[in-house]
């Protein structure tokens, strides 16, 4: 009881006030009588079933109608637009903050074990949370609720990586993925090569990147992208890539190190900081960042132009990361209603209108073209979202991703050789 108490008091301290729409309810009838029992003066009253759905949704700020970003005054219209078409659905939106005691995810935890009444009907949770929030047991299937043409038009990482125990548990609200930029106009010595091999090469141009981790002992999307493309497909515990390729990889890096083409600073470097602002004053060629940074850097008018990086083989592929949305009621009707309007959230004009605003992209294959003015850039991201994958989480991705990002540390400090390295890694994750 005390926890439970603290709990409510949270919800009324820690909390912006929901963001809803003008409850359009009709004055519901009065209530009817039944007897349950053959002594007609003994009744008991029983509540008709309410004609209007009340619609709870968790999410970061930001995607909310009440942030100060600039996709919220298009989500308010978006939602007044709704709840015209849809007068028996009300939509409520609860703001939470991404960190911190009264965070998202933390939040969703403990709800689920003293106050499950207060859960929300939908969340929107960051890619990396899903595994914590499937844990909860409050992320319920999404399938058969969404409409087929919706599923076959996402990405294919939209519905193969938001699985747990093989259950379709999320769908991307809004994604964006990483990918190389250079300065526009400038003419480098020697064009900006696919292997990484050729960064070793005399007057080859310079790299930086984000080579710290997403967050502590994490690996970073730099070195994650490095893994994807040696095979096209997720490593992991049980999938660590074969030994040659990972030596070969460790010696690229080594070897690009050594000519000065990629710094050590790199390792110092987070996902936060902005880089592209390194690129603009000449210390680099070549810079990787994220589709969302970089639309936001072209509508300034930087002169920044999106490029491949360089990997392994050559071979093209991408992170993707995000927020997804997820369904966290299991009553029927309320399910039923939740699918209404995250359909309506994701139908191609709401969805193109969002994105266009936010600079987020779409995770379906008709949208993508609506957003974007750039005709090569459209091609470039469809084809790095058709085969890119969605940023892992986790305890036990977690525990793998701290390993060979520290292997990839020592090397790039020259306190161990790519060899010495990748069978540190075999040790810790034998192969079969």
């Amino acid at each position: 009881m005390i926890l439970l108490g603290w709990l409510l008091l949270a919800i009324a301290g820690c909390e912006n006030e929901p963001t809803e729409l003008p409850d359009v309810a009709p004055t519901p009838a009065t209530s009817p009588t039944a007897s349950l029992s053959p002594n007609p003066t003994v009744e008991v009253a029983v509540e008709p079933t309410p004609s209007t759905i009340r619609l709870t949704v968790w999410a970061p700020v930001e995607f909310t109608p009440s942030g100060d970003e600039e996709g919220a005054d298009l989500l308010r219209q978006q939602m007044a637009e709704f709840q015209n078409l849809n007068p028996d659905i009300q939509v409520v939106y609860e703001p939470k903050p991404l960190e911190g005691p009264a965070g998202l995810l933390t939040y969703l935890r403990a709800a689920s074990a003293v106050a499950p009444t207060i859960v929300p009907d939908l969340i929107v949770i960051p890619a990396a949370g899903l595994d914590e929030a499937a844990q909860t047991g409050l992320l319920f299937p999404l399938e058969g609720l969404l409409e087929e043409g919706l599923r076959e038009d996402l990405y294919p990482f939209a519905t193969r990586d938001t699985r747990a125990e093989g259950e379709w548990l999320a769908v991307p609200l809004a994604v964006q993925v990483e990918h190389g930029v250079t300065r526009a106009g400038r003419r480098l010595p020697v064009p900006i090569p696919l292997q990484l091999d050729d960064l070793s090469a005399p007057n080859a141009p310079t790299w930086l990147f984000a080579g710290q981790g997403v967050e502590e002992g994490e690996m970073s999307n730099a070195l994650l992208l490095q893994l994807l493309a040696i095979e096209g497909a997720l490593p992991g515990p049980g999938a660590l890539p074969p030994a040659e390729e990972l030596v070969a990889l460790l010696a690229a890096f080594q070897a690009a190190e050594e000519n000065g083409t990629i710094s050590r600073q790199v390792l110092s470097i987070d996902e936060t900081e902005a880089i592209l602002s390194r690129l603009q004053q000449g210390q680099v060629d070549l810079v990787e960042t994220n589709s969302r940074s970089y639309l936001a850097e072209q509508q300034e008018g930087t002169p920044v132009r999106f490029a491949p990086l360089p990997t392994l083989t050559g071979m093209q592929t991408a992170v993707v990361d995000g927020f997804l949305i997820g369904l966290t009621t299991d009553d029927e009707r309320r399910q039923a209603a939740a699918a209404q309007y995250l359909s309506w959230l994701l139908d191609p004009p709401q969805l193109a209108a969002w994105s266009r605003t936010s600079n987020w992209l779409p995770a379906r294959r008709s949208v993508l073209a609506e957003v974007l003015d750039d005709e090569e850039y459209t091609v470039y991201l469809n084809e790095r979202l058709q085969n890119g994958w969605l940023r892992p989480s986790g305890a036990v991705w977690g525990g793998f991703a701290q390993a060979v990002q520290e292997q990839f540390r020592t090397v790039m400090l020259g306190q161990t050789t790519p060899s010495e390295a990748v069978e540190a890694l075999q040790q810790i994750y034998p192969s079969d």
